[in-house]
């Protein structure tokens, strides 16, 4: 899934790039091309590119949490009123906005563990 991402000039699609921004562009046969940056080099000709696309470039869509929870159930933080009283759940569907456990708890908000908490929290298991 791909969204329009829009610079004003060639130049700050190429910062983007050379600081790691992956964008696309479509290609004969509606392929998407990554635009790189590799030793000081691009894989394409910026301002042409930049130019015959008429600033139409694209990112790949980060899907939301809820799509990810439609996908397979996330372990998340879960709080109604203060995230000071948040626990971690397993949320496996959203119905009608609430993040809903599948228990049947639901829950106002909430927020997907990071990385470093999930290994936290497999290690704490260990003990």
């Amino acid at each position: 899934m791909y969204e329009q991402i829009k610079f004003e000039t060639w130049q700050e699609l190429a910062k983007y790039v050379i600081d790691g921004g992956e964008v696309y562009w479509f290609g004969k046969g509606n392929t998407p091309k990554l635009v790189k940056f590799h030793c000081s080099v691009f894989n394409a000709d910026i301002p042409v590119l930049f130019g015959n696309t008429a600033g139409v470039l694209y990112v790949k869509k980060q899907p939301t949490l809820e799509e990810l929870i439609a996908i397979k159930p996330r372990l998340c933080w879960v709080w109604d009123c203060d995230v000071k009283n948040r626990k971690m759940r397993i949320i496996d569907k959203v119905i009608n906005g609430k993040f809903v456990t599948d228990a049947g708890f639901s829950f106002e908000y909430v927020q997907m563990l990071t990385d470093d908490e999930i290994k936290k929290f497999l290690s704490d298991g260990d003990n």
